[in-house]
């Protein structure tokens, strides 16, 4: 039982400092931009910001221009 602990703990913290995490913040007020789209065409990677400005970019490895957009 306590391998089973152990290896879950193991796996859990592997898969978070795994990922690669964004913040996209306003350059003025600091604060989280939520939905700015990250966009690379080639390989074709699409992901949006979470309520933080969060957003794991760990798909976008080998991309050649990562563009980051906002509307409104």
């Amino acid at each position: 039982m306590k391998k089973l602990f152990l290896l879950g703990v193991f796996i859990s913290v592997y898969t978070i400092t795994a990922a690669q995490i964004l913040t996209v913040k306003d350059s003025k007020t600091n604060q989280p931009l939520y939905l700015a789209a990250i966009v690379s065409q080639s390989p074709h990677v699409f992901v949006l910001t979470n309520s933080e400005g969060q957003t794991d970019i760990s798909g976008f490895i080998n991309s050649e221009l990562i563009e980051i957009r906002l509307l409104g």
